[in-house]
């Protein structure tokens, strides 16, 4: 059974930043410093730059103190597994 807090957490992003190298990359040593840049201080500031979310904890986002955020529901824990099935039946 999956237990709800009892209050809000402060700030939870739902977004993913995935970024992957493919094993047969052409150009693999170019992937892995193009990987760095994009998550070291400087590329992250550029992103943020961009108006993207960024996914270092070191750089303010002030910008998210003007956002009204809206939360999802938690009901959708109560069904984690269910969901995970449909999206597995869905994107194979």
């Amino acid at each position: 059974m999956i237990t709800r807090p009892v209050s809000p957490l402060p700030f939870v992003t739902k977004n993913m930043h995935p970024l992957a190298l493919s094993a047969a990359a052409p150009h693999a040593n170019a992937g892995k410093l193009f990987i760095d840049y994009v998550l070291c201080k400087e590329g992250q500031l550029f992103v943020k730059n961009l108006g993207r979310v960024i996914s270092r904890a070191d750089i303010p986002q002030e910008e998210f103190a003007r956002i009204k955020m809206i939360p999802e529901d938690a009901a959708i824990a109560d069904r984690i597994n269910q969901v995970t099935e449909e999206y597995k039946r869905y994107l194979q």
